[in-house]
């Protein structure tokens, strides 16, 4: 499998960013008596990830909805 990350995405559709606060955030709570299981943090990453996509798609589309100008067509 040789890919490249050519690919764009924004930083609140990556399961690595929210796996990365998830953790962090795990850290904190343990220095103050709580527990987090790694099947919780992999809950959570799955959760927050699938509500930033569905916000971020209702924004696109509230966008679009509330836009002043049309969508150029892009071609030549």
């Amino acid at each position: 499998m040789n890919e490249t990350l050519t690919d764009e995405k924004k930083w609140f559709a990556s399961k690595g960013v929210w796996g990365g606060i998830v953790a962090v955030l795990a850290g904190i709570l343990a220095l103050f008596g709580f527990s987090v299981s790694p099947a919780e943090q992999a809950n959570v990453v799955e959760l927050a990830s699938g509500l930033a996509a569905s916000i971020g798609g209702a924004i696109a589309i509230w966008g679009r909805i509330v836009a002043t100008k049309a969508i150029a067509g892009g071609g030549t």
